[in-house]
């Protein structure tokens, strides 16, 4: 053997774990009342979580005589617009949802602080009532477990602190963390049995753990970190941390307008990104002369749509946005979303967060 390699076994054998027998004790101490502390809550979040994954398919469950369609032509997308801001009250937005490679069927949400309703769309642009009441107890269970939203949220958020401190000190409580990574007692003492099975789906499944704690943390935790960062960049005026990420409405104006032609814009905005899919259709305030169309699209070979054309009132282009045109930060927030629930590679991913979640 040469001198090198005695040199790279001796400084293998050296290395040790870098904290003291009695740190890691206190660790472990410490990952234990900590689990036993939010041990309920984290439950709660993350079973709903799990069950949340799968909230597309819920819905069609839950309410079967929902039509369920795989494309959308662009003159019925703007027939179930133009029916949708005939049912709702004024000073709301609709959002409709195309149906898209990764996830069939299509939907209408009309929503303001005060209301919300939702209609699955039918091929030819008809609405029809899709309030599948379970799932969306479901969901709020999961987002603010009940309470009044902020306060929900927050606790919600403050629950993934707590896991991914969990999952933090549990790894740094394991010095044999990756040399027990392949072994499993079986057969002998429970308790031994189900450490080891509690220590192997943490450390396989790691990555999925922090990711979904850390992007949970993030969505619920939100309101306070723009508070943070409003009082201290901008004297508490929270509305210019929203515009550094979120476009500032049109100047109110309450004229009545009618909604430009929908059919008319889809195309022009598939012609402006042609290696886009138009995914959803948002319209503020219909029926106003400061009303915006906003037109999102994603592509084939990205996490989150990014590709955005907005019009006025009049149908008029104002305000375009390509993938090259947004900063890593800007991409990355609109991508936390859809890691955390789930939502961007069609059946096989939400059967992959399935399982990682009934292992969390």
């Amino acid at each position: 053997m040469n001198d090198q390699s005695v040199q790279t076994n001796s400084r293998a054998k050296k290395w040790r774990w870098p904290l003291s027998p009695e740190t890691v004790r206190s660790v472990l101490s410490s990952h234990s009342v900590l689990g036993l502390a939010f041990a309920a809550i984290i439950y709660i979040v993350c079973l709903t979580g799990t069950v949340a994954v799968f909230a597309p398919d819920l819905e069609r469950w839950e309410v079967p005589a929902t039509p369920v369609v795989t494309s959308l032509s662009d003159a019925s997308a703007a027939r179930a617009i133009a029916e949708a801001a005939r049912r709702a009250p004024a000073d709301t937005t609709l959002y409709l949802s195309l149906p898209t490679a990764k996830q069939d069927g299509a939907s209408l949400t009309a929503f303001s602080a005060t209301y919300e309703h939702k209609w699955a769309v039918a091929a030819d642009g008809a609405l029809s009532d899709l309030e599948a009441v379970w799932t969306e107890f479901l969901l709020h269970l999961h987002i603010n477990l009940h309470l009044p939203r902020s306060w929900g949220q927050f606790i919600v958020g403050l629950t993934g602190v707590a896991l991914l401190s969990s999952l933090v000190s549990g790894i740094l409580a394991h010095p044999r963390v990756l040399r027990d990574a392949f072994h499993l007692r079986l057969g002998g003492s429970r308790r031994l049995q189900e450490a080891d099975l509690h220590n192997r789906l943490g450390i396989w499944a790691l990555p999925f753990h922090f990711t979904l704690a850390l992007t949970g943390a993030l969505l619920g935790l939100s309101t306070i970190i723009v508070a943070m960062l409003a009082m201290l960049l901008y004297r508490g005026d929270m509305g210019k941390v929203y515009e550094l990420f979120l476009d500032p409405p049109p100047k109110v104006d309450t004229r009545a307008m009618p909604i430009p032609d929908i059919a008319r814009l889809i195309a022009d905005a598939r012609v402006r990104a042609p290696a886009a899919v138009a995914d959803n259709i948002m319209v503020e305030r219909p029926g106003r002369a400061d009303m915006r169309i906003s037109i999102h699209s994603g592509r084939p070979h990205l996490l989150t749509q990014q590709d955005e054309v907005q019009y006025d009132a009049r149908g008029q282009l104002f305000h375009q946005e390509q993938p090259q045109d947004l900063v890593a930060g800007t991409r990355m927030l609109s991508g936390i979303g859809q890691l955390h629930f789930g939502w961007f590679g069609g059946l096989p991913v939400r059967i992959a967060y399935g399982l990682l979640g009934i292992a969390l």
